[in-house]
């Protein structure tokens, strides 16, 4: 089994530099790199909490079938997930951070950038992955250290947690003049709608040139996914991002005759089809009001309260794709009728939602973390209206990153 542990490790969360000789590390952060860094730490922060996330994941799967031997594919779909819930918190487009590479043969690593202090985050991270190369170096396979999912993944935890302890230190260093303080983070609201809609297709008899038609049931399928993300500087909401993607496909079919005239009347099955994608994305600034708390921490009971302010409205544009095909040739070859686009608009927004009264962790007064997922029953449910009969279901999963930094 090929083994891809260490190539394609966090490819993706720090893109956009071409690569040269490494460089002299003996220059510190400095207050223009404040912003960097504090993106950086979201983006650390966002990687752990989805890490964790997997490894609950994984029991299930491992008491099931036991460990799971890592290789390309879980290597990809591992890759893809970061980048997903790194993304969802990264303020910049990724290009501002340096980058890095290492050969899997000699374990060493070529890096660049122009911003001296995003190489440094870089390095945190790819530090960590450069022992354990050299520690698997010329060991059989059986005995690699990390040939299971679970060892990667444990891995993978520990090099974002010398990548984030990397730049609170550097934070805590930076001049009294720059040097951030009180609450930073994010704060994120994903909100996943489906809907099924059903609708039989009763069945008519041969009228005239039109040929009976045996009936069958016409299923349309929705997916709306919403991603809300607050970011939090100095204990108050900054910046709001929101974006939102839909999708939508159908299918219909049923036993159909058709009139070949001469040769009389042939039956096939003829299936319907039509799809669509739709995506937004809309920033703003939050606008302040009393009613947008965003963190209230209450010492004396070790709690605090979330709360996630109210999202701008998504603007959707795309295009709505309608098709027919059939499954059979009846009278000749006939072709199936090529997609029809047709411009689509839509407009969503994302409602308040809060999270209150979470604990504290013990020994963690600095650290606010955690998540939550939610599914409302009025929106989990099964309906009828008319004779189409309906499926809702709704997950909201709320999670949530805030490091307190130390007071000037």
């Amino acid at each position: 089994m090929k083994l891809q542990i260490f190539a394609i490790l966090v490819v993706g969360l720090f893109l956009g530099a071409s690569f040269s000789s490494a460089q002299v590390r003996n220059e510190p952060c400095k207050c223009a790199d404040k912003d960097l860094l504090l993106d950086a730490l979201n983006i650390s922060q966002a990687a752990i909490q989805e890490l964790n996330a997997q490894l609950e994941h994984l029991k299930g799967s491992e008491a099931a079938h036991g460990g799971a031997l890592y290789n390309d594919k879980l290597d990809k779909e591992l890759e893809e997930i970061l980048r997903g819930a790194t993304d969802q918190v990264r303020k910049g487009s990724g290009d501002e951070f340096g980058g890095y590479q290492m050969n899997r043969g000699d374990c060493s690593i070529r890096e660049s950038g122009q911003n001296w202090c995003a190489r440094e985050i870089d390095r945190s991270l790819i530090d960590v992955y450069k022992k354990a190369c050299e520690e698997k170096t010329n060991v059989p396979i059986e005995q690699n250290p990390y040939r299971e999912l679970r060892q990667v993944i444990l891995h993978k935890i520990s090099a974002y947690q010398a990548m984030q302890n990397f730049i609170l230190e550097t934070l805590k260093s930076l001049p009294k003049t720059c040097r951030p303080n009180n609450w930073f983070g994010y704060i994120v609201l994903q909100r996943v709608f489906t809907s099924v809609d059903e609708e039989p297709l009763p069945p008519r008899p041969r009228s005239g040139p039109y040929g009976a038609f045996s009936g069958g049931t016409r299923t349309t399928n929705k997916k709306d996914i919403e991603i809300g993300t607050v970011f939090v500087r100095e204990g108050k909401p900054t910046s709001i991002r929101a974006s939102m993607t839909s999708t939508e496909n159908g299918a219909s079919g049923g036993s159909l005759e058709v009139n070949c005239g001469a040769a009389g009347w042939k039956t096939g099955t003829e299936s319907n089809t039509f799809e669509s994608f739709l995506k937004g994305e809309n920033n703003g600034d939050v606008v302040p009001a009393s009613n947008r708390i965003v963190l209230k921490v209450n010492p004396a009971n070790q709690t605090y309260d979330v709360y996630t302010g109210v999202f701008p409205r998504v603007n959707l544009t795309g295009e709505k794709v309608s098709s027919a095909k059939t499954a059979f040739t009846a009278c000749r070859n006939d072709l199936d009728r090529p997609g029809k686009p047709e411009p689509f608009t839509s407009s969503a927004s994302f409602a308040p939602y809060s999270v209150t009264n979470e604990k504290i962790k013990p020994g963690s007064p600095d650290f606010l973390e955690g998540s939550r997922t939610v599914k409302p029953p009025e929106f989990n449910r099964r309906y009828k209206q008319g004779n189409v009969t309906t499926t809702l279901t709704q997950e909201i999963l709320f999670r949530w990153m805030l490091v307190r930094l130390p007071a000037k």
